[in-house]
């Protein structure tokens, strides 16, 4: 079952978005994964152990939804999380077309990308666990 359902963004005024569902199993995330069109689709099928999975996708009927992020109660943990929502920020990325980290001759990273990246995690993951709060678990 399904107990919590919200859209998380990169940042506060982007229009780009992933659903985030919650589960209250790894077992219901699982099989709803395995009917869901888009996981089969994927390059990555879930395995029923899974703690969290991400998909991204483009439809062009909804064409500010990048995919879907899928989590359970049992594992809400921040490794979880952090990990599901770093593939939707490398998500984002694709869809915006922002480059990837860079290191030029001197081992200096661009510094733009880097920010972005890690500002985009911290955003999603407040908004996740101020959603997980109010489930009050």
């Amino acid at each position: 079952m399904v107990i919590a359902s919200f859209k998380i963004r990169p940042t506060k005024r982007a229009r780009l978005y992933y659903n985030v569902k919650i589960f209250d199993t790894c077992a219901e995330m699982y099989d709803y994964s395995q009917n869901g069109r888009e996981f089969k689709e994927g390059r990555y099928l879930p395995s029923p152990n899974c703690g969290g999975l991400c998909s991204s996708w483009y439809n062009p009927n909804k064409p500010y939804e990048c995919g879907e992020v899928l989590l359970s109660k049992e594992e809400l943990g921040a490794r979880v999380v952090v990990h599901e929502l770093s593939h939707a920020m490398f998500g984002f990325k694709r869809r915006k077309q922002i480059g990837d980290l860079e290191i030029d001759e001197n081992g200096n990273i661009n510094a733009s990308a880097e920010e972005w990246s890690v500002d985009a995690i911290a955003f999603m993951v407040d908004k996740t666990y101020h959603e997980i709060n109010k489930l009050c678990l």
